[in-house]
């Protein structure tokens, strides 16, 4: 047995066919060295494994274990001991479209795979509950895949009966292995034991020698802190760019969103011909505008939300709507705002076809690997965002439902090497380069905690919260935060709004927000539910002007 030991405390222990993770004593999971690299229908079974080789490098310990397999005429499995963790992963040489890689299982022998002593995981996404609600126990499946946070850090972590640790288990994957968009915890109920999936559904061919994606472990004391040495790792080891944070002011905010008061105002036609898409019309904000001048309220940004284009997918403005945008967003430059844009994803509406991700020869969503779609996205983009004459002004994009996409072994795509989240990145990236293009200091605003994306990435959205009845939105909107830092540490995060079902929580949320990030409102006076009283806006007023007061001291403004 050979130990190494982690800056965490936890220990390392390499044995000839596993090794295990152990901390204080107890054992917290032992891994068998083999994992199974499937192709599509074919399983992969192991020969026995060469004696581990022990390499020492400058900063961390090399394991080396070499075999074949009934799938692969090369095997060899790599295991790096760094002080901030270890990292896993296969070399297989051969030829095959791999549907799945089964992490630390062997199937050459009735089913063994990795035994644990932990109590439950949680799931680090972002639905209408807090951490307690994210939690399972060790007898049932896990899937970290799309949700509220439309792409999550794929990271588990385990915690142990009282909680006092947690230890974390992630992919790791540098930049264009990215071609999944799910990771499983699997349970073996025969043996109790448990391994970990990593769905490719095909769409990676090998035709010679391929590096799997890697899974990286190690032990903290809360889930938050686990996500974050997990996402350290892939930045200080070059799996991905944190990217560049100078934040302007502006970043800052407080933010305005007119979604809630359009929908406020499409509640009040009792008989539903005007819907809230058709109060995004420049009459209508001028109107929210000097109501913000009314209560003092200042803003650094005012979001234009649905559906201010005249298509969703190619982005013209509906000049019906705007009949001068320009001039709006000048105006609210005057009045210390800017002026983002709520953008929906992927959609296709307006889009040539030949611009599209095709299913079953049905073209379905605008495909961001497309140079044509590609050249439309920076002419519209500039013409969006760009001060020169003819164009509008605006400020930035607030990129929602980007979990809104089918994604199937089936899609095909321009650049059809790509899959999963590459094609995630791919559409993000297209709008931020197109953005800073036009305008530097254009803001991208999405819900996206992956670490991945953190360098095409200024506000993470905490997302909806619309559970109807009476909860604690701070306590649910925490756990999304603290995910967030966690995964994407400079990245500032959006708070979102409350939900204006309940006047004590939506308050409570409206006047706590800042802990969490930066203050966002949606609705300047709510009535179908509630009203704010007078004192009641200028104690939403009383916040704003301190933290405005805190961030401009920061600026040294």
């Amino acid at each position: 047995m050979y130990t190494f030991a982690l800056k965490s405390g936890a220990k390392i222990n390499i044995y000839a066919n596993s090794f295990n993770v152990e901390n204080n004593g107890t054992i917290y999971f032992s891994f068998p060295v083999n994992t199974a690299v499937t192709t599509l229908g074919k399983k992969d079974k192991d020969e026995a494994l060469s004696i581990p080789e022990i390499h020492n490098k400058d900063s961390y310990t090399e394991i080396i274990w070499h075999t074949k397999s009934t799938l692969w005429e090369e095997k060899t499995y790599i295991l790096e001991i760094h002080p901030d963790g270890f990292y896993y992963r296969i070399k297989v040489k051969g030829e095959g479209k791999i549907e799945d890689i089964d992490y630390f299982i062997n199937n050459n022998k009735p089913i063994r795979g990795t035994d644990f002593a932990t109590e439950g995981f949680s799931i680090p996404e972002a639905f209408m509950t807090d951490f307690n609600g994210m939690c399972r126990k060790m007898d049932g499946d896990g899937n970290i895949s799309y949700g509220y946070f439309q792409v999550p850090s794929f990271v588990y972590p385990f915690f142990t009966k009282d909680m006092n640790t947690f230890i974390g288990i992630g992919v790791v994957a540098g930049e264009g292995q990215y071609k999944f968009n799910r990771f499983r915890y699997m349970y073996l109920e025969d043996e109790d034991q448990c391994y970990f999936k990593l769905p490719l559904d095909g769409r990676t061919e090998v035709k010679g020698e391929w590096e799997s994606q890697g899974i990286w472990c190690d032990i903290g004391e809360g889930y938050k802190e686990v996500i974050g040495k997990y996402s350290s790792f892939l930045y200080n080891h070059g799996f991905c760019n944190i990217g560049n944070k100078e934040k302007p002011r502006w970043w800052q905010g407080p933010i305005y969103c007119g979604w809630g008061d359009q929908c406020e105002e499409s509640a009040r036609k009792f008989d539903d011909t005007e819907k809230a898409q058709d109060f995004a019309n420049q009459e209508f904000y001028e109107k929210l505008s000097d109501r913000l001048d009314e209560l003092e309220l200042k803003p650094t940004m005012l979001i234009i939300d649905d559906k201010w284009q005249k298509n969703h997918g190619s982005l013209e403005v509906d000049e019906a709507k705007w009949p001068d945008l320009r001039k709006f967003a000048d105006d609210q430059h005057k009045k210390g705002r800017r002026v983002i844009l709520w953008v929906r994803a992927w959609h296709n509406e307006g889009v040539d076809l030949d611009e599209c991700m095709m299913y079953e020869r049905i073209p379905y969503a605008a495909d961001p690997t497309n140079p044509k779609y590609q050249e439309r996205m920076y002419k519209t983009v500039h013409k969006l965002l760009s001060s020169d004459e003819g164009c509008y002004n605006c400020d930035g994009f607030k990129l929602d439902f980007i979990n809104n996409i089918f994604m199937h072994p089936a899609v095909r795509f321009y650049d059809n090497s790509l899959y999963g989240v590459e094609v995630f990145k791919k559409l993000i990236t297209l709008f931020h380069d197109a953005a800073k293009k036009a305008k530097p200091d254009a803001l991208i605003n999405n819900s996206i905690v992956n670490p991945y994306f953190s360098e095409v990435t200024d506000h993470i959205r905490l997302n909806d919260y619309n559970r109807r009845f009476v909860s604690d939105e701070f306590r649910v909107m925490k756990y999304r935060a603290d995910i967030a830092s966690a995964s994407q540490p400079l990245t500032l995060i959006d708070t979102d709004s409350a939900s204006y079902i309940y006047k004590d929580e939506a308050m409570d949320y409206i006047l706590n927000s800042y802990k969490l990030g930066v203050p966002d409102i949606y609705m300047l006076d709510p009535s179908v539910n509630f009203t704010f009283t007078d004192d009641e806006q200028k104690q939403i007023k009383a916040m704003w002007d301190a933290y405005s007061e805190r961030i401009d001291k920061e600026y040294g403004i």
